[in-house]
């Protein structure tokens, strides 16, 4: 179960039906709802989880930098593009060329 996150190391996975819980090793505090659920209880910086009180602030530093480098990549790929440098002019003395002649 465990891979190469980081938030594996801060607490242990409880087996079990359903949502994933996990258990905290700063506070002890059961988490429902997986690894990422754990890691923002580490970081303290969402609304929806507690924050761990006994989380050492090199540690929630952390998981504070990692959040907010996801967040930077995910709005760096959600972008549009600027097209602008690869528009091509055509001139009046070319011949267009239509889809027909690709499909003789």
């Amino acid at each position: 179960m465990a891979s190469n996150d980081p938030g594996w190391q801060y607490g242990t996975a409880v087996e079990g039906k359903g949502n994933q819980k996990m258990i905290c090793t700063f506070c002890n505090k059961t988490t429902k709802g997986g690894i990422t659920r754990h890691k923002h209880h580490l970081a303290g910086d969402s609304a929806q989880v507690l924050k761990c009180p006994r989380v050492p602030i090199e540690i929630q530093k952390l998981f504070i930098d990692a959040s907010d480098k996801k967040k930077q990549d995910k709005e760096a790929t959600n972008k549009i593009p600027h097209f602008d440098d690869d528009v091509v002019d055509i001139d009046e003395d070319e011949e267009a060329t239509t889809n027909s002649e690709f499909f003789q």
